[in-house]
């Protein structure tokens, strides 16, 4: 048999792939070389611009920072948003359905600014309408004011406070659960009669109870039926009153966000 001998490499081998490997990194290096000087031939040569278009230039390099940076600051909220939402246990859609009940969409304003909502016919109501509660307070205290000066000639004082606490308690714990409060109500004159009606119904008869119930009797039905035409009367006169200086839309709009008032920034820049 004929013995086996260590295979050698072949002299030269190696070199002439090293030379191989050298010239495709050259070659590779003389290509991107080549692509720079053609991007820099295709970029703008500021020195044959006037000052009017660097200025220009300028300010849509600024405009893009600006964008930039506002884009980040908009992902940095929705990261915190969503670390929030996690901790709470609630997605989007529930959350935004806890912050306010969307009715429609107006969508005249920017970045979904604009939304119609409608009232939540709760006790909340009244916080937002202090003017008109303060109205209808003012409107049962004249009314028990009158009717202590037609049974004992006095003027207003703490008697007149006790008389009207009855229909304080009535009007203002019944009325804005049936819509006394919401923007309809004050939207135009038809809707104020329309709210106010049901609203008036029932919580002047609920204070009449409570006022009998507290007296131990029950009170005459001439006195009823002087109570409802009066506190019905004095509560539309200054609704309508309202309605007239200070009508109010169906609609509210919902005050934006950080996130809304970033996305309307970079909408309004994007756009320009």
């Amino acid at each position: 048999m004929t013995p086996l001998t260590a295979a050698r490499p072949i002299s030269g081998a190696f070199p002439c792939q090293a030379r191989r490997v050298t010239a495709a990194v050259q070659l590779r290096s003389a290509r991107k070389d080549a692509e720079d000087a053609a991007l820099d031939d295709m970029r703008l040569d500021e020195s044959t611009l006037d000052e009017q278009e660097k200025k220009r230039l300028e300010g849509l390099r600024s405009i893009q920072a600006s964008l930039d940076e506002v884009e980040m600051y908009e992902k940095q909220f929705r990261q915190q948003a969503a670390q929030q939402r996690t901790r709470r246990g609630l997605s989007e859609e529930e959350e935004d359905e806890r912050e306010i009940e969307v009715l429609d969409t107006a969508w005249s304003g920017q970045a979904g600014m604009d939304v119609t909502v409608v009232g939540s016919k709760t006790w909340a109501d009244i916080s937002k309408r202090l003017g008109l509660a303060a109205g209808d307070v003012i409107a049962l205290t004249v009314f028990a004011s009158i009717g202590r000066g037609v049974h004992t000639g006095s003027g207003i004082d703490v008697e007149v406070f006790k008389t009207a606490l009855p229909f304080y308690i009535g009007w203002l714990g019944l009325s804005p659960l049936l819509g006394a409060y919401t923007n309809q109500a004050t939207a135009t004159q038809k809707d104020m009669i329309s709210t106010l009606v049901p609203a008036w119904a029932v919580s002047i008869p609920v204070a009449l109870a409570i006022r009998g119930a507290v007296k131990g009797d029950v009170p005459p039905v001439p006195f009823i039926i002087v109570s409802l035409i009066a506190t019905g009367s004095l509560l539309a006169a200054w609704r309508g009153l309202y309605v007239v200086i200070n009508p109010t839309s169906t609609a509210e709009t919902k005050r934006g966000g950080i996130l809304d008032g970033f996305r309307m920034i970079t909408t309004l820049l994007r756009r320009w």
